[in-house]
């Protein structure tokens, strides 16, 4: 019996979830910025450092870094997470705190929920969200517990983003937990580090720390046609003329970074409803090697 009883406890630490703050000084996350319309890309680092009370409620401090050796460091609000792992944030003493996430949510619960989009502006966007399953992701050699977020659809729903224990959203970072609105500015989650180590590095990318181009490439976003997105039976993609007769490749990505789908193409390119499940997709074309394009896809 005594040997039984040691087998299960073995047993369940090997399956047992990674379970942390989210808010934490020990992590710091790397987030790509898409402007609109402007076809521009930046890369922001978010991380929390001291404690701080406001009224009586312990907060830790928010602070960005937008160079690339994260040598300047600027205030950014406040951060703080309950016992039951919510996570609230505010971006001044003044402001009210804004729940981002709720990491104890289960399968089938609704929660109405904030990320912010324009610190400068003090633009926030609200979204109710539906748990439509929990599972675990393997995030730096540790299982950590996933909540799989959707958004209704009329009577039915539509995966948009996942949350992970520790991390916040996986797709885009800590303070936005949602990739952006369509036909706006848009996040993504480059790196994600706890102790100054990488735990998470989105696939395609061979740095945490995208520089700021204007080139042709980049501006290609504005030239190329997605028809129709979101994708119902069969989208076309058509490149601008002086990329029709280049070699391309095209692969689609869930925003865990694993890859579902490649194809090789000149001119134009069909992506057909049945070769996708419902839900959302980032979608990259390169030439060469070289990435030319980067954006969501939703399949509905």
């Amino acid at each position: 019996m005594k040997q039984i009883t040691i087998l299960l406890i073995l047993l369940f630490s090997s399956v047992s979830l990674l379970s942390q703050s989210i808010v934490s000084s020990s992590k710091t996350w790397s987030n790509l910025l898409f402007h609109y319309p402007g076809f521009t890309f930046t890369t922001e680092y978010i991380r929390v450092t001291d404690d701080t009370v406001i009224g009586s409620v312990q907060y830790k401090r928010v602070e960005i870094s937008t160079d690339p050796e994260q040598s300047v460091w600027s205030f950014y609000g406040y951060a703080r997470e309950t016992v039951d792992k919510k996570v609230f944030y505010r971006q001044n003493a003044q402001q009210s705190e804004k729940l981002l996430y709720d990491l104890n949510a289960s399968n089938g619960d609704s929660l109405m929920v904030w990320s912010l989009l324009d610190y400068q502006t003090n633009r926030f966007d609200s979204v109710m969200y539906h748990v439509t399953s929990t599972d675990s992701v393997m995030i730096g050699g540790n299982y950590r517990k996933q909540l799989h977020l959707s958004i209704s659809r009329g009577s039915s729903f539509l995966e948009v983003g996942q949350w992970v224990d520790s991390l916040g959203c996986l797709s885009a970072g800590m303070l936005h937990n949602s990739t952006g609105l369509v036909g706006g500015d848009s996040f993504t989650l480059l790196c994600f580090l706890e102790n100054s180590e990488v735990k998470y590095h989105l696939q395609g990318y061979s740095s945490c720390y995208i520089v700021t181009s204007t080139g042709e490439n980049i501006s290609l976003a504005s030239r190329l046609k997605i028809c129709p997105n979101p994708l119902t039976t069969k989208s076309i993609i058509e490149v601008p003329f002086d990329l029709q007769n280049h070699s391309l490749s095209l692969d689609v990505f869930k925003v865990s970074s694993e890859r579902v789908y490649h194809m090789d193409f000149k001119g134009s390119a069909v992506l057909n409803h049945d070769s996708f499940k419902q839900g959302s997709y980032v979608i990259t074309i390169r030439d060469q090697g070289e990435l030319l394009f980067r954006g969501k896809l939703i399949v509905i």
